[in-house]
């Protein structure tokens, strides 16, 4: 019964982990690309989670979500609760969905971990390799050699 007792216990702990990651995604989704069609949603949502594969970004989607300076919703001084309240639930919902399928879909940003507005030049972007415009946004992976 003990053994029975613990392994309901880890199943919840790795539950509530896991739900606390899902809802930092969400978040990204929502804030980053609510407004755009589903695939630029999607997209915002395979670029955190190529940054979490990297390795370079953070150990946890939260981590890299919550990256300082990495996502202009993080800092700008506004709620971070969503209000909308189809585009919060349809941001769950891709969230679920990239996140438990990440290794068997097709990624629409071939490996990008950078993305911006179309209509902004930032700093870093010939650091990178533009990928491909979705939406209002651009991607961009990390350079190769050649």
């Amino acid at each position: 019964r003990s053994d029975r007792m613990e392994y309901d216990y880890m199943n919840q702990k790795q539950q509530n982990e896991y739900s606390k990651q899902i809802h930092c995604l969400a978040l990204n989704i929502y804030f980053e690309s609510r407004g755009e069609s589903y695939l630029g949603r999607e997209a915002v949502a395979w670029v955190t989670l190529n940054r979490l594969y990297n390795g370079n970004y953070g150990k946890t989607i939260c981590e890299v979500v919550w990256e300082k300076n990495q996502f202009s919703w993080t800092n700008d001084g506004k709620s971070d609760k969503p209000i909308d309240k189809k585009a919060w639930i349809d941001s769950l919902y891709i969230a679920q969905l990239i996140y438990d399928y990440y290794f068997v879909y097709n990624d629409p940003t071939q490996g990008s971990v950078m993305f911006h507005k179309a209509s902004l030049k930032p700093y870093w972007k010939n650091k990178y390799d533009r990928v491909v415009r979705i939406d209002n946004h651009i991607f961009y992976k990390e350079k190769t050699d050649g």
